[in-house]
């Protein structure tokens, strides 16, 4: 008698698509190799797999696998609500659908699957449609700093650039939807030829839907906070005023915007450390696969 049980859910659009690409059975999955390591953690990992020979799949799918070899991290999850409700993943994918509903361009979520071993979340993962001609915003940074000292984009790109993240971010939140998690890793980039710039966002955290559209409410400020992070590291002072400037829709901060802006400085500090290391992480991974595409 088996003590686990798989559970796979996918998309009737993609059910073939995953089915060719070996991707149908949660076992497979989790064994998936894919053509490149887009993350990692030593519980987590997430990886790009090829899909198809059709043009409306050259970017694939990535793979956000969720790993709980131990009992400690097994009863970590339970008391988290694992047990009697929905996996990591499977809460992922429903933030994401959600987002989508909302107007707010998230990733497209394809599919969801886990193991449970008595009931107890042992492995989960989301599939989702990989944007194609994309980037995150942290991997676009390190290759414009490390391929031509952050001269990559004209200043007229850089400030096109600015605006159109300040103003996807803004119609996000003026939606009613607060990411949670707006880091730097957590937005993807597509650029076209003619400077013209598309943001897509992920890994949303759950229950983050807000209903007061506010620039000073709680939920945005902490959004902006976390996308200030690391933005010192690539970005002047002048780039981020005029983030702000957009943001907030007007031509000149006044006194209260600058108190914002000072208390959105503070709240960020909470996450330098950790995101500083994601950084690093980020720039391993960015390095890998530069090396892949010279072989």
């Amino acid at each position: 008698m088996k003590l686990y049980r798989d559970t796979i859910f996918i998309e009737a659009p993609y059910e073939s698509l995953l089915e060719e690409a070996g991707l149908d059975h949660v076992e497979k999955v989790l064994k998936a190799v894919g053509v490149e390591v887009a993350a990692w953690s030593r519980t987590t990992d997430t990886i790009r797999v090829v899909l198809g020979e059709d043009n409306r799949w050259q970017g694939g799918c990535f793979i956000k696998r969720y790993h709980y070899p131990r009992w400690k991290s097994r009863i970590k999850a339970m008391f988290r609500g694992t047990f009697f409700s929905k996996s990591r993943a499977r809460t992922e994918y429903d933030t994401l659908r959600r987002m989508r509903q909302l107007h707010v361009p998230a990733v497209r979520p394809i599919a969801y699957g886990e193991r449970r071993f008595l009931h107890f979340v042992t492995n989960c993962f989301l599939i989702t449609e990989a944007v194609p001609q994309s980037t995150s915003l942290v991997s676009f940074a390190v290759g414009a700093e490390e391929n031509s000292n952050g001269r990559a984009l004209s200043p007229s790109e850089r400030h096109a650039l600015i605006r159109s993240l300040a103003q996807q971010v803004r119609l996000m939140h003026d939606s009613g939807f607060a990411h949670g998690r707006l880091f730097w890793r957590n937005v993807i980039l597509r650029r076209f030829p003619d400077g013209l710039f598309e943001f897509h966002f992920l890994d949303a955290a759950p229950g983050k839907r807000i209903w007061r559209k506010h620039h000073d409410q709680p939920d945005v400020t902490d959004d902006i906070s976390a996308l200030r992070t690391i933005a010192p590291r690539f970005c002047t002072r002048t780039d981020m005023c005029r983030f702000a400037k957009t943001y907030l829709d007007t031509q000149k901060l006044s006194r209260q915007h600058a108190e914002w802006l000072k208390r959105i400085e503070a709240s960020s500090a909470q996450y330098h450390q950790h995101e500083q290391y994601r950084l690093e992480m980020g720039r391993l991974f960015y390095r890998h696969a530069q090396h892949l595409k010279m072989i």
